[in-house]
């Protein structure tokens, strides 16, 4: 069963619902563990990326992830920028710049940002 119901995909929803109670935390630059378990961590990522996978596939919307991989090393390479960016106005407004919402005020700024980068600076037609 291929289906984005079977019951493989059922396992990847349940699995990413329970890294959202269960989170790890690991400081990427210095592959440093600051919260939960580095075991789990690795099973979350990559159910997450099964997950994603499966779903854009289910959504038919291959062309945004497409985007993604096609400017993948733009985008390594400006969202620490925007991360920090981020972190430093919400600390200046002080609001708290740990914790769940805060991670995903991140992962969101850290795609949309560049994303919107690209498409006014950098989308020439040659």
């Amino acid at each position: 069963c291929d289906t984005f119901i079977g019951k493989h995909y059922m396992l990847f929803i349940f699995i990413y619902i329970i890294s959202l109670f269960v989170p790890s935390f690991v400081d990427i630059r210095t592959n440093r563990l600051l919260s939960g378990s580095y075991f789990l961590l690795i099973v979350f990522s990559i159910n997450a990326i099964l997950l994603f996978n499966q779903l854009s596939r289910y959504i038919n919307q291959e062309n945004v992830l497409s985007f993604f991989g096609k400017h993948s090393l733009f985008f390594y390479c400006i969202h620490w920028i925007i991360l920090k960016t981020v972190e430093a106005t919400l600390s200046a407004i002080n609001t708290n710049t740990t914790g769940f919402n805060s991670l995903c005020v991140y992962v969101v700024l850290s795609m949309i940002i560049p994303a919107i980068i690209y498409k006014l600076f950098l989308n020439i037609k040659h």
